[in-house]
């Protein structure tokens, strides 16, 4: 569906205390993950593969597709200087408020 309007956006204020408490250090390592696609040559291990890819998307469907979808919307709506600190704040708050699934 569309987006429809669900907060209010947020200030350069109220995005200010989590870009803080978000910086990744330079040096501070990150993860990766190598899925079966990328690893597997049998015909086997594709099915595993698909199989991982409908589990992975049926995940996502449940748990974060509507915050996320939500989110983008308000992201359009609002248009911030800062848009993945918008972001991040926006789901925090859906988190808090336990409204994360689909």
């Amino acid at each position: 569906g569309g987006c429809r309007t669900r907060r209010r956006p947020l200030s350069a204020a109220d995005a200010a205390p989590m870009a803080a408490a978000t910086t990744r250090a330079p040096d501070e390592p990150t993860t990766t993950t190598t899925t079966a696609a990328t690893s597997a040559a049998s015909p086997g291990a594709a099915r595993a593969a698909d199989d991982d890819d409908d589990s992975a998307k049926a995940y996502l469907e449940s748990t974060v597709t509507r915050a996320l979808h939500d989110a983008m919307c308000a992201l359009n709506a609002a248009r911030p200087e800062d848009p993945l600190v918008f972001l991040g704040r926006y789901l925090l708050d859906v988190a808090a408020e336990g409204k994360g699934g689909a």
